[in-house]
């Protein structure tokens, strides 16, 4: 492993403790994370280490979504649902949970678009 890549598998370490932090806000902490994510993005790019820019880019997926609920942007979904068609296209055959994670993100999104159409109809017959 590489300097490089040490730094970006931290960044992105980093990114998950915050999307999963239970304390302060939680918008701050996605926004941290997001942020924590594009950083490591820069390092681990498709090119030079495929699959942990595919792992990165699905956890930013789901940091995505976890905004997109949290306010109700569904901007945000869509932009999850591309980076999870991307990481896909790199699933390396055989390589641990990878596809069931992906497969697990994908549901993941759709129930969050699922709960944001209901508040949209909701919102729409009050």
């Amino acid at each position: 492993m590489t300097d490089n890549e040490d730094w970006a598998g931290t960044q992105n370490n980093l990114a998950n403790a915050y999307r999963d932090r239970i304390r302060g806000e939680r918008a701050e902490n996605l926004e941290q994370a997001i942020a924590a994510y594009n950083l490591a993005l820069q390092v681990s790019t498709r090119e030079a280490f495929p699959q942990n820019w595919a792992e990165t880019q699905s956890n930013l997926a789901e940091a995505l979504m976890q905004r997109a609920t949290l306010t109700e942007n569904i901007k945000n979904l869509d932009t999850a649902i591309t980076l999870l068609q991307e990481a896909l296209e790199i699933a390396v055959p055989r390589s641990p949970n990878f596809i069931d994670s992906q497969y697990a993100e994908v549901d993941n999104l759709y129930q969050a678009a699922q709960r944001a159409m209901e508040r949209q109809a909701r919102e729409v017959y009050v």
